[in-house]
C-alpha cells in the first residue's frame, strides 16, 4: 500500500481518533473470525442482548448507533447460527425481543475473553496509569459528544 506524506490531517485528534478505532476494529474483527467464527459486529449485538433483558432490535440498533438493517442481518445471522432467539413480544406484536440461546451465552463469554486477552496485549507496552487515565479521558470525551450530538 502506498504511504501519503501530507501530514495535513494526521495531527487532527479525530483522524487519530477514527485510525485508532478502524485498526482495533479489523484487529478485534479478524480474531473473532479466526478463533470464534464471529464477526465484531456480531459481538456486539450479542453483547448488548446479553446485558439488557428484553430488548429489541430497535433497542440493540440504537444502542449500537447501527442501522436497524445492519443490526437485522447480524440477528439473522446469529440465528441461523442457534446463537440468537427471536421471539415475538406478548405485550407488543410488532416487537421482536432478542435472547441468546445457551451456545451464544458461551461464544459470547470466550468472545469477552478472548478481547480481553487482545486488549492487554495491545495496552502491555503503556503504563497502568497512562491506561487509567487514557479511559477516563475517553469516557469524558464521549460523554461530551453524545450531549454534543443530541442536543444538536
Amino acid at each position: 500500500m502506498r504511504s501519503c506524506s501530507s501530514n495535513s490531517f494526521s495531527n487532527i485528534f479525530v483522524y487519530k481518533i477514527h485510525a485508532l478505532t478502524i485498526l482495533a476494529d479489523k484487529f478485534a474483527d479478524n480474531q473473532l473470525r479466526k478463533k470464534l467464527n464471529i464477526s465484531l459486529s456480531q459481538f456486539m449485538v450479542m453483547m448488548m442482548i446479553g446485558e439488557c433483558s428484553n430488548v429489541s432490535q430497535k433497542d440493540v440498533s440504537y444502542h449500537l448507533n447501527h442501522t436497524e438493517s445492519a443490526v437485522s442481518r447480524q440477528v439473522k445471522i446469529l440465528e441461523d447460527t442457534n446463537f440468537v432467539l427471536r421471539t415475538v413480544d406478548k405485550a407488543d406484536r410488532r416487537r421482536h425481543v432478542l435472547k441468546l440461546t445457551n451456545g451464544g451465552k458461551r461464544v459470547l463469554d470466550k468472545a469477552h475473553i478472548m478481547l480481553k486477552d487482545l486488549n492487554n496485549v495491545l495496552l502491555e507496552e503503556l503504563p497502568k496509569s497512562d491506561v487509567d487515565q487514557m479511559n477516563k479521558s475517553i469516557d469524558v470525551l464521549i460523554h461530551n459528544i453524545f450531549q454534543k450530538v443530541e442536543n444538536k
